[in-house]
């Protein structure tokens, strides 16, 4: 089963990785990453740009409405997604348990539905 481990840094809180900065916490991405492919549940995975070049858009009364910034919860932003292959939702929380940001931030874990189960019903 497929499932999207979503990254989210903490934006108010230090950086609790070792020898924190930004190199630090891209090295240690780049870790997880060969870590997370070695093990054979890599499928992809990528950061995101800076939270500041954010924008969220909402369509109301077929007008787009455009808020700068991002949706934000508790003071995260996503920072990156990692999507895997795992047996399990067990399987999928020890992958996840991996990411560099779970220690300072949070690692949202998401089952995948397969786009044809969403298919029953037509459009």
């Amino acid at each position: 089963m497929q499932y999207l481990c979503l990254i989210y840094g903490a934006l108010r809180q230090p950086c609790v990785l070792p020898a924190c900065g930004w190199r630090a916490v891209e090295q240690a991405h780049l870790v997880c990453d060969h870590v997370v492919r070695a093990s054979r549940h890599y499928l992809a995975a990528e950061a995101l740009d800076n939270a500041s070049a954010t924008v969220s858009v909402r369509v109301c009364a077929n007008a787009s409405q455009v808020i700068p910034g991002p949706l934000m919860s508790c003071g995260e932003a996503l920072t990156g997604f990692l999507l895997i292959e795992a047996r399990d939702l067990n399987d999928a929380i020890r992958v996840a348990s991996r990411v560099p940001f779970a220690a300072a931030g949070t690692v949202e874990v998401r089952p995948i539905r397969p786009l044809k189960e969403q298919r029953e019903d037509p459009p």
